[in-house]
């Protein structure tokens, strides 16, 4: 473990004060080095470093403390693989880059940045010096924690590493080559089964109980037959036809009267 608690001496009485204004617990037991470590990562809005982060960085020798916050941590770990040579960087950011495309694709992650399939890649790209160059200029500015454009939790939009340099898709087009990456099956590849329709309950007489679920032809009743219209007689309609003129003829024979008068 390259574990480091920098300074031992003691924490000062004025970290401790400083540290409890912030609203930051720590442990009777915290030294100078840790503190500061600390105070830094709040500050800077660094959030604190997780185990499986410590994990990684012991893969590169990497000295830390245990309030090392996650972005000091990562440059920590750039700054170590580079003293290593430009196979160790190119692991670490190979590593860096197939999580984010493992992420995207929505496939389990690599665990570890120190699996045969990563060295594999990370020594193609220390081959090819316009790749190891791009991946130098990036690491200057970015400590490889994210890509692209997103917003956090609380509103705030993080600009991350860029997706279209060299470096990235080199490792990129590696890492599909290695089979690290599958991609996300198409959306048909799995098409759901229609849900099936309960069968519709029915009394003793074999009446459907309920009215909203699909009829059963071969066990429902028969539909009652429409009652058809009576045919009316030549004779019939004619009487209709008289009764109608008489009527009319009465109405003007009222409204002539009514005039006169």
């Amino acid at each position: 473990m390259a574990r480091d608690r920098g300074d031992t001496r003691p924490a000062t009485d004025r970290q401790r004060d400083y540290a409890t204004k912030l609203g930051l617990t720590f442990p009777e037991d915290i030294t100078l080095g840790e503190m500061s470590q600390l105070l830094d990562s709040r500050l800077e809005g660094d959030r604190r470093a997780k185990p499986e982060h410590f994990r990684w960085a012991n893969a590169f020798g990497v000295s830390y403390t245990r309030f090392m916050g996650k972005r000091a941590l990562f440059y920590a770990i750039i700054d170590a693989a580079d003293e290593s040579g430009a196979r160790d960087l190119c692991r670490w950011f190979a590593f860096r880059v197939c999580r984010d495309q493992q992420r995207r694709a929505s496939v389990p992650l690599i665990k570890q940045p120190d699996g045969s399939a990563l060295r594999t890649i990370a020594a193609a790209l220390a081959d090819d010096e316009r790749t190891v160059r791009s991946i130098e200029r990036a690491a200057e500015t970015d400590p490889f924690i994210w890509w692209g454009t997103f917003t956090t939790d609380d509103g705030r939009i993080i600009e991350g590493g860029s997706r279209n340099t060299i470096a990235y898709k080199a490792a990129a087009n590696l890492i599909r080559q290695e089979g690290l990456l599958h991609e996300r099956p198409p959306p048909d590849a799995h098409p759901r089964k229609p849900e099936a329709r309960p069968t519709p309950a029915t009394d003793n007489d074999g009446w459907v109980l309920d009215r909203t679920a699909r009829i059963d032809r071969a066990t429902a009743p028969p539909k009652r037959a429409r009652r058809k219209p009576t045919p009316v007689s030549s004779e019939t309609r004619g009487r209709r036809r008289d009764r109608m003129i008489v009527v009319g003829i009465g109405v003007l024979a009222i409204f002539y009267l009514i005039f006169l008068l």
